[in-house]
C-alpha cells in the first residue's frame, strides 16, 4: 500500500475512521460509502453515522465511551486490514460495509440502553436513574425532585409572540427549545 486515506463519513464524535488505499476507484467502495440520498437510509455511512450521533445528543456523557470503544474495535480492525499482506479493494470494501452496518445496528442498541435518558442496562457502573447534576437542578430552581418544581409551572401566554418575549436567552438552545414550544 502506497498511501492511506482516513475517512469518517460524519463528525469524529461519532463516526469512525475507515482506511482507504490511494487509488482505489468509486467502484471499488460500497454504494453504501458513495451516495448521499436525501431520504433517510441507514444502509449509506452517511445517514448512519448522523443517526448516531443524534442519538448520542440524549446522553452524551454517557454514550461517547460505547461509541470510542466501538470506534476503537472497528479501527483496529481497518488497522489491521492494512498491514495484511494481499489485501484486496474487496476486502476494503468488505470492511467498509460491515463498518455502516455495526453503525447503524450501535445507534440501536444506545437507545435501548439509555431510553429517555435512563440506564437500562447501559454498564458504566449506574443504576437505572441517571440523576441530573445538583448545578443543573439549582440552575432550573429545582430543588426537591420528588415534590416538583420549586414554583408552580404558569400556564403559557394566550399568543405565541407574547410566549417568544418570555424564552430565556442564556443559551441559544434553551431559547430555540422554547421558541419551538411556543409556534
Amino acid at each position: 500500500v502506497g498511501g492511506v486515506m482516513w475517512h469518517a463519513p460524519h463528525v469524529s464524535d461519532a463516526a469512525a475512521f475507515l482506511p482507504f488505499p490511494i487509488g482505489l476507484s468509486q467502484e471499488d467502495l460500497p454504494k453504501g460509502l458513495t451516495t448521499v440520498p436525501k431520504d433517510v437510509d441507514r444502509d449509506t455511512a452517511y445517514w448512519a453515522n448522523l443517526l448516531l450521533y443524534n442519538v448520542m445528543e440524549i446522553k452524551y456523557s454517557y454514550m461517547v465511551k460505547d461509541v470510542r470503544a466501538f470506534q476503537d474495535r472497528v479501527e483496529a480492525a481497518g488497522a489491521a486490514l492494512l498491514s495484511q499482506e494481499g489485501a484486496t479493494a474487496a476486502d476494503y470494501a468488505a470492511h467498509a460495509a460491515a463498518v455502516i452496518r455495526e453503525t447503524a445496528a450501535l445507534s440501536d442498541t444506545l437507545i435501548q440502553h439509555y431510553p429517555d435518558g435512563y440506564c437500562n442496562g447501559c454498564g458504566h457502573g449506574l443504576d437505572h436513574d441517571i440523576p441530573y447534576p445538583d448545578w443543573w437542578l439549582k440552575a432550573v430552581n429545582y430543588t426537591n425532585p420528588k415534590v416538583g418544581p420549586a414554583h408552580p409551572v404558569q400556564a403559557p401566554p394566550a399568543t405565541p409572540a407574547a410566549c417568544v418575549a418570555k424564552c430565556p436567552e442564556d443559551t441559544f438552545t434553551a431559547y430555540k427549545e422554547c421558541v419551538e414550544r411556543c409556534l
